[in-house]
C-alpha cells in the first residue's frame, strides 16, 4: 500500500510540473513567437492583473487608457529559493506573415527573489504599451525567466534610453544571461478604435463577460 502511495504521489507531481497552459504556448506558437522572437514558449500562464481586476489572460484586448500604469499584480508559479527575471516587450510584424518581429523592451526586472517582483532590480523602468494607429492591434509580451544565479545586466552607454529599448533583442538577451526558456508568460493586445467614444459608450452598455475585451 505504501509502495502504491508513493507512485501515485510521484506521477501526480510529475504530471504537474509537465502540465502546459495551451492558451499560452500554443497562443505565442501560433503568432509565430517562437521562430524569432523566443526559441520555446512558456508552459505556465503568468496571471497579470492591471488595476487589480483586469487580467491580461492569453490575448485578451485593452484600450490604451488601462494599460498607462503598470500592473498592480504578476502572479507565477515560483520558487521562493530562485532569482528570477520578468521582461515586457512590444511586439511589431514586419509583414502579415510575421517572419519576424520588431521589438520594443517596455519594461524589464532581474534579480527577482521568488515571486515578489516589486523587489526585483528595475533595468528599464515601465512604459505603457500604446497603440499608436486607429482600429490597428498592438501586441505585448511578458516573460519571466528563471536566473541560474544573480546577474547584472549592463547596456550600451553609448545609447540613450529610447534607443536601448530597440537595440535589446530578447532571445539574445537571454542566451547572454543564461536564462533558458521562459519558464511563465502571458501576452495582450492594446487596440485603438475608429470612433472611440461611440465604441466606449456601446461597451458600457455591454454586460461584462469572461473573455470579452475590457475598455474602461
Amino acid at each position: 500500500m505504501l509502495t502504491a502511495a508513493i507512485l501515485f504521489t510521484f506521477i501526480s507531481l510529475t504530471t504537474c510540473i509537465l502540465e502546459i497552459d495551451k492558451d499560452v504556448y500554443e497562443g505565442m506558437i501560433d503568432r509565430d513567437m517562437n521562430s524569432s522572437f523566443i526559441k520555446v514558449p512558456p508552459r505556465q500562464l503568468c496571471k497579470v492583473f492591471y488595476r487589480d481586476i483586469h487580467e491580461t489572460g492569453a490575448g485578451n484586448i485593452f484600450m490604451p487608457n488601462l494599460t498607462l500604469e503598470k500592473p498592480t499584480s504578476i502572479k507565477w508559479n515560483a520558487s521562493e529559493s530562485s532569482l528570477y527575471t520578468l521582461t515586457l516587450s512590444y511586439l511589431l510584424p514586419i509583414n502579415e506573415k510575421w517572419p519576424s518581429f520588431i521589438e520594443k523592451q517596455l519594461w524589464m526586472i532581474t534579480n527577482i527573489p521568488g515571486g515578489n517582483w516589486q523587489k526585483g532590480e528595475v533595468k528599464l523602468d515601465y512604459i505603457p504599451p500604446r497603440a499608436p494607429t486607429i482600429d490597428e492591434y498592438y501586441l505585448s509580451v511578458l516573460l519571466i525567466y528563471k536566473q541560474p544565479e544573480k546577474i547584472d545586466v549592463k547596456f550600451d552607454a553609448s545609447l540613450d534610453n529610447n534607443a536601448t529599448r530597440y537595440s535589446v533583442r530578447i532571445k539574445e538577451f537571454s542566451e547572454q544571461y543564461k536564462l533558458g526558456d521562459p519558464v511563465a508568460g502571458t501576452f495582450y493586445y492594446v487596440y485603438l478604435p475608429l470612433d472611440y467614444d461611440i465604441f466606449v459608450q456601446e461597451q458600457i452598455r455591454n454586460t461584462r463577460k469572461p473573455g470579452k475585451p475590457y475598455w474602461t
